[in-house]
């Protein structure tokens, strides 16, 4: 049986995540809106909170890495071995493409929120799911590598 990913009313199937996010990124990539595709990729590769994500500027980017507190706590965002995280070497591209002048997303969170649920036909989706998937695998590499979870602070974000 598959475990379920639970946020307020939305219950996904974990297994279905990767399958709505291709999707997600189909639809978008038709409509060519490199913008909204470069929210959900960072979104999805770094489990970085929606609207930290919008007060991302192109200083926070070290090459693949961004380096960014987040506004719920002040705390930086890093993995369980001190690492920021790393975004895909296609999506440190389109960052160079999107970002222009200083200024990286220049939408709401509103906006890119609903874009993305507007392009994927579950209604359960919500794109808050992408970063609990996220810290789903990282608390499993964590396992894997004899890495006991005890504190939700040694991730950035709440985990149930």
């Amino acid at each position: 049986m598959d475990k379920k990913i639970r946020y307020t009313d939305h219950h996904v199937i974990i297994s279905e995540i990767p399958r709505m996010y291709n999707q997600i990124l189909e639809r978008l990539l038709e409509k060519r809106d490199l913008e909204t595709v470069l929210y959900l990729r960072m979104m999805m590769e770094t489990g970085i909170r929606c609207r930290d994500l919008c007060e991302l500027n192109d200083s926070n980017i070290k090459g693949r890495e961004i380096k960014i507190s987040a506004l719920k706590d002040g705390m930086e965002y890093h993995d369980f071995q001190g690492k920021y995280p790393k975004i895909s070497k296609r999506t440190a591209q389109i960052a160079r493409i999107v970002f222009r002048d200083g200024v990286c997303f220049s939408g709401t969170q509103q906006g890119y929120m609903f874009r993305i649920r507007k392009c994927c036909d579950n209604p359960e989706f919500h794109p808050y799911l992408l970063r609990r998937y996220y810290m789903h695998i990282m608390l499993l590499r964590a396992y894997k590598k004899g890495v006991l979870i005890t504190s939700r602070r040694l991730f950035w974000g709440d985990i149930q």
